[in-house]
């Protein structure tokens, strides 16, 4: 049975996404243009509306990747609504073990499911089907997302919103420190933030270059365009 909290929110997103369409297809595909019969794949997709613009514009493939059952229901009934020729998939895995082959991939969009997966193990999925000059659309929260989410929390007396915040900013200090990522008992689920000095350490690591940000980037959630290294 289909999980109805969840679809109203995706649903939301669609809305969203379509609202501002123009803008948000300029972001994805005209920023960098769209190779020649391209397989696209958007990690942590939601109804995948992201991978709209490509289907629209000569996309042979997008593959839209998450961990819930109900994306695929719902981006179903998106993609039916527009007259694409590419192929669209959904299929319900994880970021960090892509079931995609080596080299394969001519685009990736994550943008804002970072924070809520294992950041070195999706970076090295993510370096492994991309194939060399391929482009990785991805977003992020930084710290000052979690700090306006602690002010808000203080200003409505939520302390749902100030606990989460809290324990989101410690394990993301954490993070920054030691390289690790806690990910059970209180910190299981959590999100992370990320600073862009050590967002480009770890992109080196795995073969990957940050060329720009992207034109939605924020303080809260900076957004970018990387490449990887044709080696």
């Amino acid at each position: 049975m289909a999980d109805a909290e969840y679809c109203t929110y995706l649903n939301q997103e669609i809305e969203l996404f379509e609202r501002n369409f123009e803008f948000r297809s300029n972001v994805l595909k005209r920023e960098v243009g769209l190779p020649p019969s391209a397989i696209v794949l958007d990690i942590g997709c939601g109804a995948g509306q992201e991978m709209l613009p490509f289907a629209l514009s000569g996309a042979r493939h997008c593959i839209g990747i998450d961990i819930a059952q109900d994306s695929a229901i719902v981006g179903r009934h998106l993609f039916d609504r527009y007259s694409t020729t590419a192929q669209i998939s959904f299929l319900r895995a994880a970021g960090e073990a892509l079931p995609i082959k080596d080299n394969s991939i001519s685009v990736i969009i994550c943008r804002v499911a970072l924070p809520q997966m294992h950041h070195h193990l999706l970076l090295s999925e993510i370096a492994r089907v991309l194939h060399p000059n391929g482009i990785f659309f991805v977003k992020f929260y930084s710290p000052y997302f979690f700090l306006d989410l602690f002010k808000r929390g203080l200003r409505t007396l939520n302390l749902k919103m100030l606990f989460y915040s809290k324990i989101c900013t410690i394990g993301s200090l954490y993070f920054q420190i030691t390289g690790r990522q806690l990910r059970s008992g209180l910190w299981k689920g959590k999100e992370i933030y990320r600073t862009k000095k050590c967002f480009i350490s770890d992109l080196n690591r795995f073969g990957l270059k940050l060329l720009r940000e992207s034109a939605d980037s924020s303080k809260e959630a900076p957004a970018f365009i990387v490449v990887k290294s044709n080696l």
